[in-house]
């Protein structure tokens, strides 16, 4: 899983062993929480990980170094691969608390929407006031340009994704960038700066 691998048959072929033993292995790992599933909505199959983040983060950089100081391809793949997921999770965290009470959302359902190898990093269900936000996560600087054909990607695959009984539901789209301009059409955007934390991470 260090590999990067978090579907059963590749963990079972990475590891060299039958898929029906690595399932023994992860359901007996998954109950004593050293693995956990990441919610998918409307499957079961949603991507295995470590539980624990700080352990998370260690393999990635075992993964990515032998020597912080010999190998700086490997460091900055683990920089490439361990600050996005970061993110991707912060933005999760912050869309079911902060902007679903913002944008007056009861959540039904929530998790991450994979649709033919295309994915939405988070997505939440509000069925009593039929409404669905969908949140893309960027570690990057975005242009207004960048942020609209983003919107405009992820609309376009919610609504087609989804079950045919919520796709008459309005959606909102937010992206989530290390920067980008707030007036970019068709997305609500949210930087680093807007998080309730922010000020706590900062000195004078």
């Amino acid at each position: 899983m260090a590999e990067g691998n978090t579907a059963l048959t590749k963990i079972a072929n990475y590891a060299g062993i039958p898929t029906s033993h690595a399932s023994k292995y992860v359901r007996v790992l998954t109950l004593l929480g050293l693995l956990e599933r990441v919610p998918v909505l409307f499957s079961r199959r949603g991507p295995i990980i470590v539980a624990d983040k700080v352990l998370r983060s260690y393999l990635l950089l075992a993964r990515a170094q032998h020597s912080l100081g010999e190998d700086t391809p490997r460091v900055r793949e683990w920089y490439a691969s361990t600050v996005p997921m970061g993110w991707e999770e912060l933005a999760g965290t912050h869309a079911m608390t902060y902007l679903c009470r913002e944008l007056g959302l009861t959540p039904s359902a929530a998790g991450k929407l994979i649709h033919k190898g295309a994915e939405i990093d988070w997505v939440v269900i509000d069925d009593a006031n039929r409404r669905v936000l969908a949140v893309e996560a960027k570690w990057s600087d975005l242009s207004e340009k960048d942020v609209t054909r983003i919107a405009r990607r992820v609309r376009a695959l919610t609504y087609t994704a989804l079950p045919s009984r919520i796709r008459d539901y309005d959606v909102i789209v937010a992206v989530y960038a290390r920067s980008a301009p707030k007036h970019a059409e068709g997305a609500k955007v949210i930087t680093p700066e807007d998080m309730p934390w922010s000020n706590a991470c900062t000195t004078d």
